[in-house]
């Protein structure tokens, strides 16, 4: 995948479309070369992996986010993950350590608390003065 890290409006729509056609249709592209196959075979599945990213929106990762390996998951650690959930046939698995797990479910059931503690790092990040 593609990645870039600063504000929206400094991003250029010529790099936007660069990445989505990496992004986005790097694997319609590869899926559209296999269906066929897998259509006559009558087997096969597709597996996307994606990063945590995907799960919410933070003011400053524009088109997408990167972060050292000490804060994702281990390569091994994925493929041995997809090959687990291809045996099981899951829809979707959701891997990650634990401060990004919690950040998405913090996200998703205290939202107005995320979206406060993303607004102290955005001012942080732009020296925005307190109100008041």
């Amino acid at each position: 995948s593609v990645k870039v890290k600063g504000p929206a409006h400094k991003i250029s729509l010529e790099l936007d479309k660069k990445i989505m056609d990496a992004n986005y249709f790097g694997p319609i592209t590869l899926t559209k070369a296999l269906l066929p196959n897998m259509i006559s075979r009558r087997t096969g599945q597709i597996v996307l992996v994606n990063n945590i990213q995907g799960k919410f929106g933070i003011p400053f990762r524009t088109t997408f986010f990167f972060r050292k390996l000490t804060y994702g998951v281990h390569p091994v650690e994925v493929a041995e993950e997809v090959m687990r959930t291809v045996r099981r046939k899951k829809q979707e698995v959701f891997m990650a350590n634990p401060i990004p797990k919690a950040a998405v479910y913090v996200r998703t059931f205290f939202p107005e608390f995320f979206f406060a503690v993303v607004a102290c790092g955005v001012k942080e990040k732009l020296n925005v003065p307190e109100e008041g």
